[in-house]
């Protein structure tokens, strides 16, 4: 038979593996706090991470709609046209990968040279292509094709091949957009 300590003997317990015990149950204890801290830590990043994306997300939308609402305001859109023109936009930005606010502002110059609806939104589609692929500022393109456009009485359906010129000019003619809409109206 083993032979057992004292205190076993005495206590009926045996006081070695009773303090293992206690401090295994005390690291873990620590352990676990450790990890429920950390997770708690990352939870409340996380969420304060959503909140701030939220916020940013939630003015964004607030930003456009009140850029959408200048265009009745301001440039002379008919607010029946309103629906149809941020359904537009938003069909541009994903195609071009052109921000909502740009495209609003594009649009609102547009709307401003007398191309509303359907037609405002033609324009926009061929300006915001035209800078996708010049890697030029949309609102420098759409001041130069809407400059062209007016300039020469044309319609709408007529931007597509304005913007093309425009783009060949400016690859030929060694200069930006910037610069052929400052030259445009002295044209």
């Amino acid at each position: 038979m083993a032979s057992k300590s004292l205190t076993f003997l005495l206590f009926g317990e045996d006081v070695s593996a009773s303090r293992a015990f206690k401090k295994l149950g005390a690291e873990a204890e620590a352990t676990s706090g450790t990890i429920k801290g950390a997770f708690s830590k990352s939870t409340m990043l996380g969420v304060g991470a959503f909140t701030v994306g939220l916020g940013a997300a939630v003015k964004s939308a607030a930003d456009f709609q009140t850029q959408m609402t200048r265009l009745v305001t301001a440039a002379g859109e008919a607010k029946s046209n309103l629906a149809a023109d941020e359904k537009g936009v938003l069909k541009i930005s994903e195609a071009t990968g052109t921000s909502t606010a740009q495209l609003a502002k594009g649009l609102y110059v547009i709307n401003s040279a007398g191309y509303h609806g359907a037609d405002g939104l033609k324009v926009l589609a061929a300006s915001a292509e035209g800078a996708k692929i010049e890697g030029a500022d949309l609102g420098e393109v759409t001041n130069a094709v809407t400059s062209q456009l007016v300039d020469y009485h044309l319609k709408a359906g007529d931007a597509g091949k304005v913007t093309s010129e425009l783009v060949t000019a400016v690859g030929h003619g060694k200069t930006t957009f910037q610069q052929m809409a400052e030259a445009l109206p002295n044209v």
